[in-house]
């Protein structure tokens, strides 16, 4: 858990992005930080990141909800 909500992990066509909550969108990052802000979601919970390929534009709790630019 990241800002309190699930991480997504994407499983095709590859399994190297992950998709985390924080300030009320879902952003689309690369697997390799995974650990690091699991670590540090641990002993700072609101830590803002700046790990984004791509945000989405609602603002959604859920991450099946999210809708993104093409």
């Amino acid at each position: 858990m990241i800002h309190e909500h699930p991480v997504w992990i994407k499983m095709k066509p590859n399994q190297n992005r992950i998709g985390y909550y924080q300030e009320k969108r879902w952003i689309i990052t690369d697997i390799v930080h995974l650990q690091t802000m699991l670590d540090v979601a641990n002993t700072n919970p609101t830590k803002v990141y700046e790990y984004d390929f791509a945000t989405s534009l609602n603002e959604v709790e859920e991450f099946t909800e999210a809708i993104w630019s093409d």
